[in-house]
């Protein structure tokens, strides 16, 4: 049986002061245009409705034991030389699921090594034999700030490597299931938002954009509540999400055909849905949402987020 991710109270990706873990200040600069932002975040949470997604992409997130066996991921498509020597050799497990959704996202730690792996369109065509259309491989994912750049990653690495749009790392962003059973979400949560309503610049901590121009909104935007903010959802996941959106940040990461948070996919693991219980139901015995996530979402008080400026930086950059 494959072994999954286990987790304590804490984020278990990346370096603790970087963008992920490092908690925004008090007195983290706020955008001029925060306001107008702030709308514009409202609305593409209304364009289409909104959810978290648990099934369909997302991103399954596997554990490779030490003595996993490697194997080749060949990388289709434009031919990017040091990402397929990245990816010559990788452990994955035996049994692993790529997300349901056309992005196919498939995440791999190795603890024994520190190593992450990260794919883009991975398939298995034939029996162990496992492809990709993007990917990025972290050398020690504890120490790694989470944002890729020339050799920041591993040797070779740069802006053009990972899953998302943004060149953030996969990982870092996600709702991960022990942390939902826990109740906090103790870094920076990603959020996708409507394609068309992206702009085609960007802002740190993201590197690119899949932004088409269709408006004001950046990946890379970070949006936080004042740090005075009282958490008000009615649900414990509403809550430990405006905790998080106070405390860490909610970043514009990708384009996408709605609003959508993304939670750890149930695919990574061969255990129980956790988020919808085991007979697979909002509000059943055991499960995490206990409202379907558009009401859960439409209950957070987006029109009292801020826009943190620009010019904000972590101590721990690349």
């Amino acid at each position: 049986m494959t072994r999954l991710l286990r987790q304590a109270r804490s984020s278990p990706f990346f370096h603790p002061h970087g963008i992920f873990n490092f908690p925004l200040p008090d007195n983290a600069p706020i955008d001029p245009q925060s306001s107008v932002m702030a709308a514009a975040l409202l609305a593409a949470r209304e364009a289409a409705n909104p959810t978290i997604n648990s099934n369909n992409f997302t991103t399954p997130i596997y554990v490779a034991e030490r003595n996993t066996p490697r194997v080749k991921v060949t990388l289709l498509g434009e031919v990017k030389k040091t990402m397929q020597e990245a990816i010559e050799s990788v452990p994955v497990p035996a049994g692993v699921k790529a997300d349901a959704g056309s992005d196919k996202s498939l995440g791999i730690i190795q603890p024994s090594t520190g190593e992450m792996f990260e794919f883009w369109r991975f398939e298995e065509p034939e029996v162990g034999v496992f492809t990709c259309e993007n990917a990025g491989r972290i050398k020690n994912y504890r120490t790694f700030s989470g944002v890729y750049g020339a050799n920041t990653a591993y040797p070779g690495s740069n802006i053009h490597w990972g899953g998302p749009a943004c060149g953030m790392a996969l990982a870092g962003g996600v709702l991960l299931r022990s942390e939902g059973a826990a109740g906090i979400f103790p870094h920076l949560i990603y959020c996708a938002i409507p394609k068309g309503m992206i702009s085609t610049s960007f802002r740190w901590p993201a590197v690119r954009t899949d932004g088409e121009g269709g408006g004001i909104l950046e990946e890379g935007m970070i949006f936080r509540f004042p740090p005075d903010f009282v958490p008000v959802g009615k649900t414990r996941i509403g809550r430990a999400l405006e905790t998080a959106f106070r405390d860490h940040g909610l970043c514009v990461e990708n384009g996408a055909g709605n609003f959508n948070l993304r939670a750890e996919s149930r695919m990574a693991r061969d255990a129980s849905d956790v988020w919808m219980g085991p007979r697979g139901a909002i509000n059943s015995l055991g499960a995490l949402f206990t409202k379907g996530t558009p009401e859960i979402l439409k209950e957070i008080p987006f029109a009292q987020l801020q826009l943190v400026d620009s010019t904000y930086r972590t101590p721990v950059v690349e």
